[in-house]
């Protein structure tokens, strides 16, 4: 065998051995072998297989996906606020740091604080008479940035919703 044959064997080798990890690995993780589901074909499968079984599947998948929830809970919203010390206070009077003092926020408008300088989306916000209710407050702390796209928190947000009603819960008692 030449000295390009024996190379083009070995690169063929070594691609195939690499495809054979990726792949692997990405189904191991996944569970599908493509790194990004192709819509197409997944549309025609579901025209292959009858409504009532695809309906009865996706119900079925929601429902294993949601876990109960507890009851709201002050403790563990307390413990949940600690995420937000380097930033806020919750202290009545207490004073604005990066953030504004949060102490009697649940039921007041978008900010509502004098004395502490809101980026405009809040004023904006303020402005369309916002205020932060159970709704507001739990869509707000799921992912800042989407509910107040340009505002200058850095807090990715809570994907938990338990830890956002328990954090709620908290917030309500702030009076």
């Amino acid at each position: 065998m030449g000295g390009f044959s024996r190379a083009f064997a070995c690169t063929i080798i070594a691609v195939d051995l690499i495809t054979i990890v990726y792949f692997g690995a990405h189904f191991i993780v996944t569970g599908h072998v493509l790194p990004h589901p192709d819509t197409h074909t997944q549309e025609r499968l579901a025209e292959l297989v009858p409504v009532e079984s695809v309906e009865g599947a996706k119900s079925a998948v929601k429902a294993k996906k949601e876990v109960p929830l507890l009851p709201a809970s002050v403790e563990r919203g307390q413990q949940v606020a600690g995420l937000c010390l380097s930033c806020h206070t919750f202290d009545q009077g207490g004073k604005n740091m990066t953030g504004p003092n949060l102490w009697g926020i649940y039921g007041q408008h978008a900010a509502h604080l004098d004395g502490y300088q809101y980026s405009q989306v809040f004023m904006d916000l303020k402005a369309d008479g916002v205020t932060w209710n159970d709704e507001n407050l739990d869509t707000f702390l799921k992912s800042p940035r989407k509910f107040a796209s340009g505002t200058k928190m850095s807090f990715a947000g809570l994907r938990k919703e338990q830890q956002r009603i328990d954090l709620i819960a908290y917030l309500k008692t702030l009076k």
